[in-house]
């Protein structure tokens, strides 16, 4: 088959006697023999088994297990190509809703990622910790990682050396046995602070005292190390209840003028470089601020409400329902007469916050869906700065708002928050009519 093109999760298109068919691992300009690995009523989807004729956009990726990890799909992409694609995958999603700018690139193309979740496994009888085969829950055991900020590198063979010593039993998804679930590893990529997260389905394990101790052995003193308890079954990383084993239980980054502190499930983007552009843009896309009322919605730490009252703003609100992006959001803002902070979900807040001027909006992935669509019409700020994660859902909520008072204004801005894959954010703005 050949390879035509790439849909938005990353994996090549190409056309079979079964239709338009995703292929998984194939390039735009590949020629590969695959495998059908369909499932009845769904799309044709593939694996490339063989690349018979390469693109010429193919390269030699800058990591050896590319073939094996499913952390990064795009790593044998040329980073030229990358942009490219990234800009036409955006460009057909918002056809006939927006045009698009060519991507706003990552300073970084390896080592930007300031926090990574390695899954753990048992494996004849040895601790397997890396990252998901592609579409399995089969952990592929990794001991160098292209993609992570030199900080995390540190850190991950300081967890590899702690848990060869310590030797923690792995859970066990199907009997839902043994202590060590995965470790999550954040960094400052400014500070070089670093936090190790071990997460477990239960307090009090004899063996994780061990593992702590050992780490406690191998990392730069002033790193901090805590326990996060996840007893659920099903794929959620976290669970509510984290403990500070040792050090402060948060590494300080410096971004947009501010230290701000990340605890170990507190949300902020994964590449430190490319957020603050993307801030420092959506400010600019503002518009003059003087005297506004201002709402950032789905805000997280909240570093674009305080930018919005640094900028004149007389009255933000700040909405977000994670306690852990609230308390540090809580921090940020004390002493700030212009700033309040509301908990909870912004399309069940929204209505309550009256009349503004100007809402920032960054939903999770899947975008405002139908409630924050009506929130939005039900209290329609007269500019909206709308970031998402997901072109898709993009697409959708435009869709939406423009088919009520909002039109959008000038070009979509894309930002490449996470080279080596699919992903990217993307910035609209939309002005009420």
């Amino acid at each position: 088959m050949s390879i035509e093109a790439l849909d938005p999760a990353g994996a090549g298109l190409a056309r079979s006697s079964l239709g338009e068919t995703r292929v998984i691992g194939g390039l735009p300009g590949d020629v590969v023999s695959a495998l059908f690995v369909s499932t009845p009523g769904r799309p044709p989807r593939a694996i490339a088994e063989r690349i018979l004729s390469p693109s010429a956009d193919r390269r030699d990726p800058p990591c050896p297990i590319v073939g094996e990890c499913g952390a990064c799909p795009w790593m044998a992409l040329s980073d030229a190509a990358q942009s490219e694609w990234k800009t036409e995958i955006a460009a057909r999603a918002l056809d006939g809703i927006a045009r698009v700018r060519p991507i706003h690139t990552s300073p970084h193309l390896v080592q930007y990622r300031n926090r990574t979740v390695l899954p753990v496994e048992r494996h004849r009888g040895r601790i397997r910790i890396g990252y998901y085969r592609p579409r399995t829950h089969e952990v592929v055991d990794v001991a160098w990682c292209s993609v992570l900020a030199a900080p995390l590198q540190r850190a991950f063979e300081a967890v590899r050396q702690a848990i060869e010593i310590a030797r923690p039993s792995a859970y066990d998804e199907r009997w839902r046995h043994g202590v060590l679930r995965r470790v999550a590893l954040r960094a400052g990529v400014r500070t070089d602070d670093l936090l190790v997260t071990l997460v477990s389905p239960k307090e009090g394990a004899e063996e994780l005292g061990r593992l702590v101790d050992s780490l406690k052995e191998l990392l730069d003193t002033d790193a901090s190390i805590a326990v996060n308890i996840q007893p659920s079954a099903g794929n959620a990383v976290f669970g509510s209840k984290t403990r500070v084993v040792s050090g402060r239980g948060f590494v300080r980054e410096r971004i947009r003028g501010r230290s701000v502190h990340l605890a170990a499930t507190t949300f902020f983007q994964l590449n430190t470089d490319v957020a603050e552009t993307l801030f420092e843009r959506v400010l600019e896309l503002a518009g003059d601020l003087q005297g506004a009322r201002a709402a950032d919605l789905y805000a997280g730490i909240g570093l674009v409400g305080l930018d919005l009252a640094d900028a004149g703003a007389d009255e933000v609100t700040i909405v977000e329902r994670a306690e852990a992006s609230l308390e540090e959001a809580r921090r940020l803002a004390d002493g700030n007469t212009k700033i309040r902070i509301l908990e909870g979900d912004a399309a069940t807040v929204l209505p309550t916050v009256g009349p503004l001027d100007i809402a920032i909006t960054d939903p999770p992935r899947r975008g405002l869906g139908d409630d924050g669509v009506e929130a939005i019409l039900a209290n329609p700020p007269a500019r909206i700065v709308h970031i998402a994660c997901d072109i898709s859902a993009m697409a959708r909520d435009l869709l939406a708002l423009t088919a009520g008072p909002y039109r959008v204004e000038g070009d979509v801005e894309l930002f490449d928050m996470l080279p080596q894959t699919a992903h990217l954010e993307a910035v609209a703005v939309l002005v009420r009519e």
